[in-house]
Order: C-alpha cells, then sequence, then structure tokens
C-alpha cells in the first residue's frame, strides 16, 4: 500500500498507478493510473477500481513507468 504497482489483467491490459486499498478478495483501488495494452500507453484515468478476479499479477512499477 502506498507504492507504485503494475496490475496485468487476463486480457493483456496493465495498469501503473498508487496502490491506495486492497481488500480480501484483492479488489484494488488505484490513484493516479495510467492504463496500457500491451506496452503502449492508451490512456491516463485517474483513479480506478480493479475486481480482484480480473488481475493476473501485481508487481512494483519501474522506475521508467513512475
Amino acid at each position: 500500500m502506498g507504492k507504485q504497482v503494475t496490475i496485468r489483467l487476463k486480457n493483456d491490459l496493465s495498469y501503473v498507478g498508487l496502490l491506495e486499498k486492497m481488500d480480501v478478495q484483492m479488489n484494488l483501488i488505484l490513484t493516479g493510473s495510467v492504463e496500457y495494452d500491451r506496452d503502449k500507453e492508451v490512456s491516463n484515468l485517474g483513479r480506478v477500481i480493479i475486481r480482484g478476479n480480473n488481475i493476473l499479477y501485481i508487481g512494483l512499477a519501474p522506475a521508467s513507468q513512475v
């Protein structure tokens, strides 16, 4: 929590943003998020909610995407 993370979804979309909240089902709230489609920036979304069952993996954001 409070770190820049990369979230990869099962549909090949990725989100990079600040992890604000997380619950036991791994539902996430990111702030300042950016959406990527196969490493290509799609849009700046701001605050997003991601449902836990769509997540493939979570990792710390690389310094190049922060």
